[in-house]
């Protein structure tokens, strides 16, 4: 009996030291933070013993921290799950959590790689986490998802691509956009063509350079296909024919292949157009203007137009297959031609009815007899006023001496052909443009 009396005094006496120190020491912290640093404070109590350990986790999948009074930058915005674990001297342990919304702002950017052989570009977003959504905007009318995405682009040139980054939470968002290189190798077989009018829709042409071992399809936009280096071919209608040359090298397995507009006049009617890209803004003007006909616009981005010379404004970079038909009844015919159209929007730019640089406006556009230009300049300057036709012939130009405040210059457009056409305003402090049509 009493060993179970001395049993139960050293048990009594174990919890006694043991179970005041389940609650001898709390954790505890305070947090400040500016943009998105947060400053964390130790602000834990203990009774049994000084605190010697700190172990923070900070809720993002970063590593946590051991010091006393960290400071953490959250790249994500979000609310995040903080928690501090102390240990005292006494081996006392406590953890206190709380959440914390991140809600500053974020930037996002994007790292990209691209195969020369295939055209295939790999897109690497940031910020990287589990609570972020990555919407994609290649610059050639595809769209992707995810932190790393791939887009094939059909030809080289420079895209203006745009990563929309987003946390799951709705709290922040940001857009990051950049001009993005191409470049896909010209194969080793490579080929082009050339092309003769014979009139009356017979049309002959010639594969460059024609390699003997080589062998050649054609696909001549109509229907109809053909196997010879020089081959003759005969349109029934009049009309542009989208035609590819296909080359291939059966001792390398080399393949290429080769496509352009071509033109099969066969009777009165003939058309094309020229253009001109002002920051999204494209001004077209058919080519040769008719006395008879009509003409209908599609611009490869849905939008429709008409006229000799219009103009379609592109919501993004990249390239568009846009196209003209003619309509003559005079000459009882229709005809179309299709081109692929380049735009390059580089950020906020001139739009119709907008100011700019000078508060530049041209009115009436379309004009017809006369421009007038409107301009403020905030000083006394020297400026020029040049007129500009799509293929950058300078028109006209004009140097003044203006004093500040708000000007108005008329030009003379009366014996202007139709077609777009390049306002270009420049001083010392910079220069602006505006697109206008001649109808």
């Amino acid at each position: 009996m009493k060993k179970i009396y001395s049993t139960l005094a050293i048990a009594t006496l174990f919890l006694c030291f043991i179970t005041p120190a389940k609650s001898a020491c709390t954790a505890n912290f305070t947090s400040s933070n500016v943009a998105n640093v947060f400053d964390f404070t130790d602000a834990s109590s203990s009774t049994s013993g000084s605190i010697f350990t700190w172990l923070w986790n900070f809720g993002d999948l970063s590593a946590p921290s051991t010091i006393q009074n960290p400071s953490h930058t959250y790249a994500v915005c979000g609310v995040y799950n903080v928690s501090l674990t102390i240990g005292t001297t006494g081996f006392c342990t406590n953890t206190y959590s709380t959440t914390i919304t991140v809600n500053s702002g974020m930037t996002g950017s994007f790292s990209s790689t691209s195969d020369t052989t295939t055209g295939i570009a790999i897109f690497q977003g940031s910020p990287l986490g589990l609570n972020v959504d990555y919407a994609w905007d290649f610059g050639d009318g595809n769209v992707g998802t995810g932190a790393i995405a791939n887009n094939t682009y059909a030809t080289s040139g420079t895209y203006y691509v745009c990563l929309t980054v987003s946390d799951t939470g709705g709290i922040c968002t940001n857009t990051f956009c950049d001009s993005v290189d191409i470049y896909i190798a010209t194969p080793a077989c490579s080929s082009t063509f050339s092309y003769t009018d014979n009139g009356s829709g017979n049309l002959t042409f010639q594969v460059a350079p024609i390699v003997i071992t080589d062998t050649y399809a054609w696909d001549y936009g109509d229907g109809t296909t053909g196997t010879l280096p020089v081959s003759l071919h005969t349109y029934a209608l009049a009309g542009t024919y989208y035609v590819c040359l296909t080359t291939t090298d059966p001792l390398t397995s080399c393949t290429s292949t080769y496509c352009d507009s071509v033109t099969a006049a066969g009777s009165a009617c003939a058309v094309s157009y020229t253009y001109i890209d002002v920051n999204g803004i494209v001004g077209f003007s058919a080519i040769p203007p008719s006395l008879t006909g009509s003409y209908s616009w599609t611009f490869g981005d849905g939008n429709t137009g008409t006229g000799v010379a219009t103009t379609n404004t592109y919501s993004a970079s990249g390239s568009y297959y846009a196209c003209v038909t003619l309509t003559d009844p005079f000459n009882s015919c229709t005809i179309s031609y299709c081109d692929s159209v380049v735009t390059n929007i580089t950020g906020i730019g001139i739009r119709e009815n907008e100011t700019d640089l000078f508060g530049l406006l041209a009115f009436p556009n379309p004009t017809h007899i006369q421009l007038t230009i409107e301009y403020s300049l905030s000083k006394s300057s020297t400026i020029t006023i040049e007129l500009v036709d799509v293929i950058g012939n300078k028109i006209s130009e004009q140097t003044l001496s203006q004093s500040a405040g708000k000007h108005q210059t008329i030009i003379n457009t009366e014996k202007l052909s139709n077609g777009a056409y390049l306002i270009k305003l420049s001083s010392e402090k910079g220069n602006s443009s505006k697109l206008i049509i001649k109808n």
